[in-house]
Parts: C-alpha cells; structure tokens; sequence
C-alpha cells in the first residue's frame, strides 16, 4: 500500500493506535489513582478536623470546671456542667450582691439572668482556713457602680443574706458560669458533636461532626483513672471519636477537671 500525499498508511496507523492504546489506559489508571489518594486525604483532613474542633471545645468548656461539683451529669452521650463565663476579685459586698472591679474582671461576655449563676467564696475570719463556695443565681441585669472614687466596677445582683457578710474577706475570687450540655445526637443517620445551653432552653447547636454511629462516648475518670459514673468523683473525661465515612479516624482524648468555678 503507498502512503498517500502528505499522509500515513492504514498499517501505519494502526501501529500507532496499538501503541498508544497501553499508555491511555496507564495514564488512565495514574489519573484514577490520584484521584482516589487526593479524595482520601480530604476525607481524613475533613475528619481529623472534626475531632480536632471537638477536643477544642471540650477543652475549652471543661477546663475550668470544679471537681466533685462542676459536673452534674455524665452519661455516654453527653456530659452536664457548671460552664465558667467570668471570674475576677470583689471589692464591695452587701445585701444587693456583690462588686467587681473592672480591672480585675475576664469573661467571655456579659453575666445574664435566668442563665447564669454566681460563685461567692464564704471564708472565716479566724486562721481555721475554713472556706466555702457557694453559687447563687443572678437576681437581674448587672449594672455599673464603682469600687471606690475613681475605681469603676460591675455590680452583679445575687441574694447574699446578712448572716452571710460577716463571713467574707477581701478579695475572694467571684466566678460566673451557665449549665450546658456537650452532646452527641443523630441526625441523618450520623452521629454529630454540639453543645445546648440549658438555661436559654434553646435545641442543640451544631458543633462538629459527622460522625460514625455511636462515634462519640462520654466517659468519667476517678482520681485513680478508673472509670465512674457519679459525677461527684469525676476528675477527667475521657471522649472517644470514630469519624464516618472511608477511611474514618479513631481518636480518644482526655480532658482534666478541677477548677473552682
């Protein structure tokens, strides 16, 4: 068979096709390859993000609450406790409640009614170094009042009876918290990591997730490291995670309590 002007012979051309039909179907099998390492890695960055947005929020909302009172409930799917807001140092104390001053006042914002509680230490005026914490709820709004001329400060209203004032010193630590929940919940057949503030009433809010079936599992840790179930003795909390989806991550994270919110 001659070539044709300008062209190739049908033999030729056929060579050509049988040549290159191995080396598409190696670029195809490269191409799927990384294809499926490129969506694997998403899916495990997309996980390791998801466990790493919950032990965020764990640690930040468990970190400061007090061993033997800050939990109030701790049940595989969830965890109740005390939530520190605020914390600083009183300088006027009276029936009406007490004074912080400003300089000597953090929170994550504003102490409200119905959602918050205040913590008032009670200490004795001898050398015993008796003290105790108690936590009363916010009687209304918090207003201006300053410490003394030239010092302001926030007044929080909290029923502080007369047999209590004589018992208190100067500069004891004052703390505000809310109870909240940190909860595991299924929605769309996923288990998913969120958080409800119980004094708003409000549903859960979303956190992070998804997660396998039962991914997430609340668990209390003793002084020993035992596990235990009465708030009371819980000293940490041990969350295990297993994100869904292929391949999922398994990960187990502790956090310590014993704050004096």
């Amino acid at each position: 068979m001659t070539r044709g002007r300008g062209g190739f012979t049908l033999v030729e051309m056929l060579m050509v096709v049988t040549l290159l039909v191995p080396l598409w179907s190696i670029a195809i099998a490269l191409a799927t390859a990384s294809s499926r390492a490129a969506a694997r890695a998403s899916t495990l960055a997309s996980a390791e993000s998801s466990v790493g947005q919950a032990t965020a929020i764990l640690a930040a909302e468990l970190g400061d609450v007090a061993a033997g009172a800050g939990v109030l409930l701790l049940e595989p799917d969830r965890i109740r406790v005390h939530a520190a807001r605020g914390v600083g140092r009183w300088c006027v104390a009276d029936t009406l409640g007490v004074v912080i001053a400003n300089a000597e006042w953090a929170a994550s914002r504003v102490p409200v009614a119905g959602r918050d509680s205040v913590v008032v230490e009670r200490v004795a005026t001898d050398s015993s170094g008796w003290r105790e914490l108690l936590r009363l709820g916010l009687a209304g709004a918090p207003s201006t009042q300053d410490c003394a001329p030239g010092v302001p400060g926030l007044r929080l209203p909290v029923a502080l009876a007369p047999a209590f004032l004589p018992g208190l010193q100067p500069g004891p630590l004052v703390r505000t918290s809310e109870v909240i929940e940190l909860v595991a919940y299924v929605s769309g057949g996923d288990t998913w990591f969120g958080i409800r503030h119980l004094g708003l009433g409000t549903p859960v809010e979303p956190a992070t997730g998804p997660f396998a079936p039962g991914g997430v599992q609340f668990a209390g840790l003793n002084a020993a490291g035992g596990v235990t179930a009465d708030p009371a003795q819980v000293r940490a909390v041990r969350v295990r995670f297993v994100t869904a989806g292929q391949p999922s991550v398994e990960r187990e994270v502790v956090i310590g309590v014993g704050g004096d919110s």
